[in-house]
């Protein structure tokens, strides 16, 4: 018998999919995580933007050392508090 395919009929998640996912995720974690994901959340939706801002390739390259280098120090400061 040949595999059947499946084809979905839509890409991405549904809307209970995402209200399923943020329930959960809300009652597994505390208010303090969601305001450290909120603010990772913040940075990654700048740094996407700055990004997509930056839309010729040597500025590309030029803001994702830029990015590099501040997460780099930042996590050296981290380990050093």
């Amino acid at each position: 018998m040949a595999a059947r395919t499946v084809t979905p009929t839509r890409r991405g998640l549904t809307d209970q999919d995402l209200e399923r996912i943020t329930h959960a995720t809300q009652a597994a974690r505390a208010s303090g995580t969601h305001k450290i994901y909120q603010y990772a959340w913040e940075q990654w939706a700048t740094w996407c933007t700055e990004l997509v801002t930056a839309y010729r390739p040597k500025q590309m390259i030029q803001l994702l050392r830029m990015k590099q280098i501040a997460l780099e120090v930042d996590h050296d400061r981290d380990a050093h508090s």
